[in-house]
């Protein structure tokens, strides 16, 4: 029942942005609005699981590439081309409503840690990719932390123009040459 709602909930912020509702999510489900308030006592509680879902699935995905940054030691620009192409494709098969989870997602404690976490780890793997790619180590942490924020930030404020899959490798493309 809570993943059909939440696929429900996915599709409806897709489709109308900030103005789904919860009535439209229980709808879409094929649920009675007093069967999802069983499970989520609002919208905003809606939202803020798949934030978790998201974020969940992110750190799988995020480091797994890092797992094979380390296995096969890619050039910068390879790596940095990666990245971005998996953080498009993670925002990118409902953009709509990962713009909606970035906007009204309450910022539970949870979530807020869970994103500190996956920053600092991301950045701490990318570390030792910087310095073998020619970046002085004493300039790495910096370099790695400004490409994690920078492709988070640029991928999270335009994803939701990207409604297509030419879009998102525009996208893509244009965050790449902007890091170059």
């Amino acid at each position: 029942m809570v993943d059909t709602i939440l696929e429900a909930a996915t599709r409806v912020f897709d489709d109308e942005g900030t103005a789904g509702t919860t009535n439209r999510i229980a709808d879409l489900a094929g649920v009675s609005i007093g069967s999802l308030y069983q499970y989520f006592p609002n919208k905003q509680a809606i939202l803020a699981e798949l934030a978790l879902r998201h974020l969940a699935e992110s750190t799988a995905t995020l480091l797994a590439l890092c797992d094979r940054f380390d296995a096969e030691e890619p050039d910068r620009d390879e790596m940095v081309t990666a990245m971005v192409g998996t953080v498009v494709a993670l925002n990118g098969h409902h953009p709509r409503a990962h713009a909606v989870m970035r906007e009204l997602a309450p910022r539970t404690p949870e979530l807020v840690a869970g994103f500190a976490a996956l920053t600092e780890v991301l950045a701490d793997r990318m570390i030792p990719h910087f310095v073998r790619t020619g970046t002085p180590e004493s300039a790495a942490p910096m370099r790695a932390r400004l490409l994690v924020a920078s492709v988070d930030g640029q991928v999270h404020q335009l994803i939701a123009g990207a409604s297509t899959a030419d879009d998102r490798a525009a996208l893509a493309a244009a965050i790449v040459a902007g890091l170059g």
